[in-house]
């Protein structure tokens, strides 16, 4: 049945077909990245959070880079200059984030 709808279609069919095809492919690899890049956010915010209390936000910062995702990218950047001013970190996460 579905075959036979799908010579009815004519040619056009094909291209269907293919793109159906390729954003299959596509949307099982965004799913695979995704589920790589995830990360538990508390989990990240706790072992930081740890580090920072010990004195210790070179610890922190590698701790960040260790770990994959734009969460912790972006936590990093924050944590490269804690000497900065506020606003000069807030404009370097800017900057990483986006």
């Amino acid at each position: 049945m579905a075959l036979e709808f799908f010579t009815r279609g004519g040619p056009v069919m094909w291209p269907l077909l293919l793109c159906s095809i390729v954003a299959l492919a596509v949307g099982i690899e965004r799913s695979f990245f995704l589920r790589r890049v995830h990360v538990d956010g508390e989990k990240l915010m706790r072992a930081v959070n740890a580090c920072l209390a010990r004195g210790n936000p070179a610890e922190a910062k590698g701790i960040c880079e260790a770990t994959p995702g734009p969460v912790a990218k972006v936590l990093a950047a924050a944590l490269a200059q804690p000497e900065l001013p506020k606003s000069e970190i807030r404009d370097s996460v800017r900057r990483r984030s986006g």
